[in-house]
């Protein structure tokens, strides 16, 4: 199998914590402080859920590929969306993908 992601991170050095999810690389508070110490097949899971290479439904908001390890059948505690403060993860509901659910906490930040 080709590894997609060698030596990479989705960060692209706009950094914006907000609720728990960067406004820049949309992984999660956790997912950027453990990214150093992470294997690389979790980082190359994590960025493929990013790109939506590595996905289980359809965004509800855009209609972009996304990632619910709900949906993976696994429980709310273990999607990355219960990471983020904040977030809507509600089982029996579809999962925003990352950009929509940054988009959604930083429109509600600025009401």
């Amino acid at each position: 199998m080709t590894t997609l992601y060698v030596n990479m991170s989705p960060c692209i050095g706009i950094c914006n914590l907000n609720s728990g999810i960067c406004r820049g690389c949309f992984r999660t508070l956790d997912e950027i402080t453990g990214w150093k110490d992470m294997a690389m097949s979790d980082r190359e899971s994590v960025m493929r859920q990013i790109k939506g290479h590595r996905a289980t439904h359809h965004c509800p908001e855009c209609g972009h590929p996304s990632w619910c390890a709900m949906e993976n059948g696994n429980s709310v505690s273990a999607c990355w969306c219960s990471r983020v403060t904040a977030a809507r993860a509600i089982e029996g509901e579809k999962c925003l993908c990352r950009r929509c659910l940054c988009t959604e906490l930083t429109d509600g930040a600025n009401t």
